[in-house]
């Protein structure tokens, strides 16, 4: 029992490369198709009809989901995507596969191929109109912790870039400066020689 503990309580080697900075974590990118909202389904927030709440990335260039409607009656296409990607993932003792449901912490790229935030979130409110629903093509990112990336190559710093050569060609280059030598200080010493 104390050897799991311990051996558990070592980091691997994969944790030691991505604290070095070789290894990173990696996200997916998946497509959602959400069919048109119900137009029996009425929200104070327009794009709560289809079923998340979204909010502006701090980058300001995308959007992150906050919520998403987990209810069991399945009233929103982001409910019912959700429900089927469950069960197509889950298929038996044996058989997984990786769920594309929608979760709260999921980037949205795009929404019907716009990916511009405000264009993202115009598209939105536009599909969740109770007049006039739409169906929403969704491009989805998430970090996935359990699988590490090659991290990317670092620049270069000024140290390993070879000096250049003077425009005269190599035969006009003096000679290195020569090493500084070791100054040694003499002692007078005494010898003693037998008669």
């Amino acid at each position: 029992m104390s050897a799991k503990l311990r051996a558990s309580s070592l980091p691997s080697q994969a944790g030691l490369m991505r604290m070095r900075g070789d290894l990173r974590g990696t996200s997916a990118r998946f497509r959602v198709q959400l069919d048109k909202p119900s137009p029996a389904t009425i929200y104070s927030d327009p794009i709560s009809r289809i079923g998340m709440e979204v909010k502006r990335h701090d980058s300001n260039a995308r959007l992150v989901v906050n919520d998403v409607d987990e209810n069991p009656r399945q009233r929103t296409p982001v409910a019912q995507w959700n429900t089927a990607e469950e069960r197509q993932a889950d298929r038996g003792d044996e058989e997984q596969h990786a769920s594309h449901a929608i979760k709260p912490g999921d980037r949205i790229k795009a929404v019907n191929n716009h990916n511009s935030a405000t264009l993202m979130l115009s598209e939105l409110q536009e599909a969740a109109k109770p007049e006039e629903p739409r169906p929403v093509n969704l491009e989805v990112s998430r970090d996935i912790s359990n699988v590490l990336a090659p991290s990317p190559p670092k620049p270069k710093t000024s140290a390993s870039v070879p000096a250049l050569i003077p425009e005269g060609g190599p035969s006009s280059m003096s000679r290195p400066p020569k090493p500084p030598r070791k100054v040694t200080q003499q002692v007078p010493c005494l010898t003693f020689v037998d008669m």
